[in-house]
């Protein structure tokens, strides 16, 4: 008996960090801005996607940057603490389309989105 539940609490450990293991490897599905600042779907904090249109893009201070975005549903600000220079960037600039994925955050009552990604997308990629 003491086999079996010893058998058992190994293999429910087993699962447990299988789980976290598959929750931080797996990405989240593309959201609008609008189920992104719904308060009762998502928690801060919670990884998110989303594809939209920079509608300004300004570097506060070395290596951050604030992005305004906006898609069909809202507008939505984005923080980036990066190391790359995207201010020199030329190809990232107001109207690009992008895709950025991170955690949800609340700066002054305003939800908006920690970038730890970011991708440029052509014509080709944009749904």
């Amino acid at each position: 008996m003491k086999k079996l539940l010893r058998a058992c609490f190994a293999l429910c450990i087993i699962g447990i960090f299988l789980l976290l293991l598959l929750s931080s490897l797996l990405e989240p599905r593309v959201m609008t801005i609008e189920e992104i600042k719904n308060p009762q779907s998502l928690e801060e904090f919670q990884k998110v996607k989303v594809q939209a249109e920079i509608t300004s893009f300004r570097e506060v201070s070395p290596n951050f940057f604030i992005i305004n975005l906006k898609d069909e549903t809202g507008n939505i600000t984005v923080t980036l603490n990066s190391n790359q220079n995207l201010a020199s960037n030329p190809s990232f600039s107001k109207t690009n389309q992008i895709q950025v994925q991170g955690k949800i955050s609340i700066y002054q009552d305003q939800i908006q989105i920690n970038a730890n990604k970011i991708i440029l997308l052509d014509s080709e990629n944009v749904a």
